[in-house]
């Protein structure tokens, strides 16, 4: 069978235009105007420091090679003050995305805890929770990593890498 006169140019076009198009769609994260990152909630643990300042380190160099502005705060901060170190660095605070890094209560004989990173917006999301300038979104998108508390600092570098690729991972990909 015989292609119609010009189908294949049409064909090769369509495949020619096809990631410019998903690249004139953006990136999901390409929604915000950046990354806001605390730490502080999780930091009264003397282990959790060291995950923290590996998560600061690794967020920065992930965000920096997608071209994310970031901001990190590590010590805790509310949302007021999150909001006004992003505003200082230039960044439109209605359009941030929140994340915070949380470590939950110890379970289990081993002493498990959930490491999570928490994603919150004034723009997306589906689940809703009240705040005292309006209504903030938490996003179904929570990158978590369940960790022995013994091995906690020792895997501190793991974690943080770990944690970062679950954040940036779908984020990155095409906005639908």
């Amino acid at each position: 069978m015989a292609w119609p006169a010009g189908a294949f140019a049409v064909a090769l076009l369509g495949l020619m235009l096809l990631p410019a198009t998903a690249a004139a769609q953006g990136r999901r994260i390409d929604a915000w105007s950046g990354i806001v990152l605390n730490c502080g909630p999780a930091t009264t643990l003397a282990w959790a420091e060291r995950i923290c300042s590996q998560l600061i380190g690794e967020m920065r160099r992930q965000a920096e090679q997608a071209k994310v502005p970031f901001v990190a705060v590590p010590v805790f901060a509310d949302d007021a003050a999150l909001d006004r170190r992003a505003s200082d660095e230039g960044l439109d605070m209605f359009r941030l995305l929140h994340v915070r890094f949380d470590i939950s209560p110890p379970t289990g004989s081993l002493k498990s805890r959930d490491l999570t990173l928490v994603l919150r917006s004034l723009t997306e999301g589906s689940l809703a929770e009240r705040r005292k300038d309006g209504l903030y979104k938490v996003l179904n998108h929570t990158p978590m990593i369940i960790v022995n508390e013994g091995e906690a600092a020792r895997r501190a570098p793991f974690l943080a890498k770990t944690l970062t690729e679950a954040f940036f991972l779908p984020l990155l990909r095409p906005a639908p």
